[in-house]
């Protein structure tokens, strides 16, 4: 965690000479994120999640129950919900358009899903 800058340098040169140059500094947070290196391929306890991409409304099956918390890119939860029917539909359209990981917390064990809402 914590912030960085990063700085760029652009020089203009008009026939060989140097004319000009700006230098910006983008300042970029960084957040503890233990997501990013999750092999999702397999979806434990047979979830289904989708569509995906989706524009908002999702479905989830899932085959024992499940709390299901939303982060957004930066970590933030956006989204939480006690999952006990088989098929599950959640609404995410007031949510800004972007990638989403979705945390399954079951009885034994969690497992996560990336999911884009455009």
């Amino acid at each position: 965690m914590g912030l960085y800058v990063i700085a760029v340098k652009c020089e203009e040169y008009r026939n060989g000479i140097k004319i000009g140059e700006v230098v910006r500094d983008i300042t970029v947070p960084v957040f503890n994120c233990p997501f990013v290196s999750l092999n999702e391929n397999i979806l434990e306890n047979n979830t289904l999640v989708y569509p995906n991409p989706s524009m908002g409304l999702i479905n989830i099956e899932i085959t024992e129950p499940t709390f299901l918390i939303v982060y957004n890119v930066n970590g933030v939860q956006v989204y939480s919900k006690q999952l006990l029917e088989t098929n599950n539909k959640i609404d995410l359209t007031l949510l800004n358009k972007g990638l989403y990981l979705f945390k399954f917390n079951t009885k034994e064990k969690q497992f996560y899903k990336k999911v884009v809402v455009k």
